[in-house]
């Protein structure tokens, strides 16, 4: 497996690839020092899109670590190791909250449970609905993206659900204390995942990461999108904060 942020993983081609890309950046003026790596530029405007296609296309079907950060019940846990990440979308988000019920509505309350169905941001608008609906988010490499977001990627670990759930406390007290019980319940977990670089949006550049990594540019780092559900045999590992691997994280909360 290809790890962006760990230059003694990338194949031989990969890493002449990026040393190219890397010199080619030197040489454009307005790369500085301190330029983000999403920001890097090339030649002329579209040189930038032509070297994302031609990049992936040199990984081709190898796998690229990417890494998906949530806070999961304990049976939430094996169910990702049995069946995979998946994409949100209402059933599987109406399945998950039947299984929390059956399994915590004696403890918390199924009718204080219920309330969750119809609450948080998929209920607001369609724009909430789209910008979530159809997607898996993930990002690479770990501990950079943690570096870079601070509480921004924190925020999944101490809260649980996701934002599908989790953002429902902004709904009313009583669902926020729901959303306290189950956080209370459940574990902050860093699922790892193998993809291709095909199953990944095209709008976001994998080669800057390379390229920022290994020229020493800041912001290393990308959030994707993911358009499909990753399957158990992409699920590398599961990482809990007890985990070899787990990030030092620079805001408290997640372990």
């Amino acid at each position: 497996m290809i790890d962006p942020g760990d230059p003694e993983s990338w194949p031989e081609d990969v890493r002449s690839a990026v040393e190219d890309l890397v010199r080619r950046c030197r040489n454009v003026k307005d790369n500085e020092a301190d330029t983000a790596s999403y920001d890097l530029r090339l030649e002329y405007v579209d040189a930038v899109f032509d070297v994302e296609r031609e990049f992936r296309e040199l990984v081709g079907s190898r796998r690229v670590a990417l890494y998906h950060a949530t806070r999961l019940l304990a049976h939430e846990q094996d169910a990702v190791r049995m069946e995979g990440l998946v994409v949100l979308d209402e059933d599987h988000r109406s399945r998950r909250l039947d299984r929390v019920i059956d399994l915590y509505g004696d403890e918390i309350g199924a009718e204080r449970l219920e309330g969750l169905r119809r609450a948080g941001p998929l209920s607001w608008d369609r724009a909430h609905r789209q910008g979530r609906l159809g997607r898996l988010f993930a990002v690479t490499p770990l501990q950079e993206t943690f570096d870079d977001a601070g509480s921004g990627m924190t925020v999944f670990l101490e809260n649980w659900g996701g934002e599908s759930f989790y953002w429902a406390a902004r709904d009313s007290e009583e669902l926020a204390e729901i959303i306290r019980l189950l956080t209370a319940r459940s574990t902050p977990i860093i699922v790892e995942l193998a993809v291709e670089p095909a199953w990944l949006d095209r709008l976001t550049g994998l080669w800057q990461v390379f390229v920022g990594r290994l020229g020493e540019w800041p912001r290393a780092c990308q959030v994707f999108s993911l358009a499909c559900s990753v399957p158990p045999d992409r699920i590398v590992r599961l990482l809990d904060p007890s985990s070899e691997g787990w990030p030092n994280l620079r805001d408290s909360g997640g372990g």
